[in-house]
Formats: structure tokens, C-alpha cells, sequence
């Protein structure tokens, strides 16, 4: 999934420049905001850390960071 998001990314580039050569001029498509690339875990029951750790999906939110950049103790209100 992550290599398939990187050649999007790329193809969107090579397009941008496409367009803005063809045109003359430059194209908007560098102002749209692009869409944040989030790790993902094999299992089912895992759940991804920001820094592309995996932990059991059971320990976020737990008050304990095992994640070691913390992220499965963020926005935990939203869950409680």
C-alpha cells in the first residue's frame, strides 16, 4: 500500500509538470494539500505507531506508551 501511495505521488508530480509545461503556465496542483501516509501493520489485531512501529491493537489507549514515539496514547478522549 505505501509503495502504491509513493507512485501516485510521483505519477501526480510528472503530471503536475505535464500540465504546466503544455499550458505555459503554472498549475494550482502543488496548493492542494496532500493526503499524510500513515504506516500500516499486518495483522489485524495490531495497530501502527506514527514512527511505523506495531503494537497489539489492545494496548493503545491504555495509559502506558508502548509505542516509543507515544502516539498510541494520543487522542484518546475520543474513545473513552
Amino acid at each position: 500500500m505505501l509503495l502504491l501511495a509513493s507512485i501516485f505521488l510521483e505519477l501526480l508530480d510528472f503530471l503536475s509538470a505535464q500540465l504546466e509545461s503544455s499550458m505555459g503556465a503554472q498549475s494550482n496542483l502543488d496548493e492542494l494539500p496532500r493526503k499524510e501516509i500513515l504506516p500500516q501493520c499486518p495483522g489485524q489485531w495490531q495497530w501502527a505507531c506514527r514512527n511505523g512501529e506495531c503494537i497489539a491493537r489492545y494496548d493503545t489507549c491504555d495509559g502506558i506508551p508502548q509505542c516509543s514515539d507515544g502516539s498510541d496514547e494520543w487522542n484518546c478522549d475520543q474513545w473513552r
